[in-house]
Formats: structure tokens, sequence, C-alpha cells
């Protein structure tokens, strides 16, 4: 150390900083422009452009057409341009190459430990204050890994009446009954469905539910307000996190189901935003992401407490400080 310091002081040595912020929030994005204004320094932004000749055409193929089919994410993760979605995207961990991902190549994958189906979480957004009626349906696998299948989405600015609370509750039902149909036909796997607190939705539900004659329709299925104590930014924060850990993927199912699909789901997960303030830009429709929002967010606020046999096992072998004091809260110290 003190020779390379001798060396840096007499001039003879050059100290070469390299970074790869992911947004615009990261602080070496403005580190990297405080010095490029800064006469010492010498500031380069190479690109994949400077070393085109020596990627595979498979790769420059696969560029292109992001090029062409997503500009902003091609800007992004290409040139390294962060600002040009604005100030700040909230999910910017999501890539729709690696998160979205066909039914087809999802079913066909090499099945792993702990892929068996444990539960299925759907997260409601009701359109009480908002213009939109949104579901996703994730499902959960036992070793905790998310696979959000066909959503729900209805805008009432479509509708020439927008639906009463009942009827819009009726259109949540139509959209359970598909999911058990197609994925709980024996009504052996718990669904947990979510709804925002704040909503009439879940009260009216809860109604429907207790007086409903089709027994099946609803055995098995439970029903909560969605409720947390984390800020609506820091829970967002925890979903891109899950995109940045592979843990949650989208199924691009739209050869299988005409009527529900994610593709407005994931519309709305590229578009949203923060502003300055670090809040979320109001402008931006968000139904689905909340929807979203409201059934990750219900894994992975308390992932070991929900009884999934992968993780209670890595849990119970944890031996390290977080573990020990999750333990201690809870009685499990053996």
């Amino acid at each position: 150390l003190s020779t390379f310091l001798r060396q840096m002081k007499a001039g003879h040595s050059k100290v070469i900083l390299a970074g790869n912020p992911d947004r615009a929030a990261m602080w070496f994005d403005d580190y990297y422009k405080v010095k490029s204004e800064d006469d010492e320094w010498t500031v380069i932004k190479p690109t994949y452009l400077d070393i085109i000749a020596w990627l595979p055409d498979a790769l420059i193929h696969e560029i292109e057409m992001m090029r062409k089919t997503d500009p902003v994410s091609y800007a992004q993760i290409y040139l390294g341009d962060l600002d040009v979605a604005g100030w700040e995207q909230t999910f910017h961990s999501f890539s729709a190459r690696e998160h979205y991902i066909p039914r087809d190549a999802l079913l066909s994958a090499p099945t792993r430990a702990g892929d068996m189906l444990q539960s299925i979480i759907i997260g409601v957004d009701d359109a009480e204050s908002q213009d939109a009626i949104a579901a996703s349906s994730v499902m959960l696998k036992n070793n905790g890994c998310m696979t959000v299948n066909e959503s729900l989405y209805l805008s009432c600015r479509e509708l020439p009446v927008k639906p009463a609370l009942t009827e819009r509750c009726d259109i949540v039902i139509n959209y359970l009954d598909y999911i058990q149909l197609h994925f709980n036909a024996e009504r052996a796997t718990p669904i947990i469905m979510v709804f925002d607190c704040a909503s009439g939705m879940y009260r009216q539900m809860a109604v429907m539910k207790r007086t409903d004659r089709d027994y099946m329709r609803w055995r098995n299925v439970t029903l909560l307000p969605y409720t947390s104590k984390q800020g609506k930014e820091e829970q967002l924060d925890e979903v891109n996190t899950a995109f940045a850990n592979g843990t949650l993927m989208i199924a691009d199912v739209n050869k299988y189901s005409p009527q529900y699909s994610n593709d407005t789901l994931v519309k709305q997960i590229k578009a949203l935003r923060y502003l300055p303030n670090k809040k979320i830009d109001p402008t931006i429709p968000n139904d689905c992401t909340d929807a979203l929002q409201y059934a990750v967010m219900t894994v992975l606020k308390n992932p070991y407490r929900l009884s999934f046999p992968d993780r209670r096992a890595a849990y119970l072998a944890d031996n390290g400080a977080e573990a020990f004091l999750e333990k201690l809260k809870y009685g499990d110290i053996q």
C-alpha cells in the first residue's frame, strides 16, 4: 500500500474505476456524471457497439429485436441511458426477456426440487376509487418461487357505465372459477384471495361467500384484507428484488387464454416510475401492479410462517442471527 501511494503521489500510477449502475438512483451514476465534468478525470462510456465485432450473431440478433420491440429497455441495458425512461423505473430489475416467459417454456423446463405447487395467492385491486379492476394469480411453489399465471384486467373507462360493487364482485368470481377450473379442479390446493383493506369488495365478497350455494367454488378458499406496516414504495422494492433474485416470473399465456392475459400487467410494470421524491408517479396506471403487490407481498412479508416445507426446513437448519431471533420470537428454539 505504501509503495502504491508513493507511486500515486509521483504520478506514476492510475486508478481505473468501472461501474455498471442499473438505475438512475444508484450512487455510481451521479458519481460518474460529476467526474465527467472534472478535467482531472478521463471518463469513457463504452457500450456493446464498441465490441460488436466480437459478439456472436445470436446475441446481436437478440439485441436488435429488443431495440425494435422494447426501445426503452434497449437504451437502458445496452446503451447505458438511465434517463431514457424518466427519473426512476420502479421495477428496474424486470426484463421481459428474463421474466416474461411463454408458458410452453415454463412447462418444458427441468423440474427442480421444491417445484410442487403449494398454494395460489390471488391479489385483487378493485375499481372503487380507480378506473379499472385487476387481479393476478400467483402460483406459489414449495421452494418459495412464484409464477404469475392468468391475470384479470377490466378498464371501466371502456364501459358505458361503471359496474356496481356486486357486479364487480361477480367479475372477480368468474375469474376465480377460471383459476379453479384450470389449476385446482380437485380443490386440493389452498387459495388465498387478498383485497385492498380500504376497498369495500373484501366485505362484499365475504358476504357472497357465506351465502353462495355453490359450496365447491369456495372450498379451500380464504379471503383476506391486505394490510402492511411497510410503505408502498418499500413493498414495491421487495417485489422488484424478487424479479432480481429470479424467484418471481410472469407467464405469457396469450396462446392459452384469450380472456385473461398478462400483457397489461407487464406494460404497467415497465411504465411505473418513481418521482424525484421517491413516491410513485400517480399519473401512471398501477391497478395491475397493485394486485401483484398484494399477492407477492403476502408471501414475502413473512416467508417462514406460511408453512412452505422447503423454506421451513432451511429455516430450522439456519443458525444465523436473524433466524435465531425469528425462532426466539415464535418459540422455535429446540
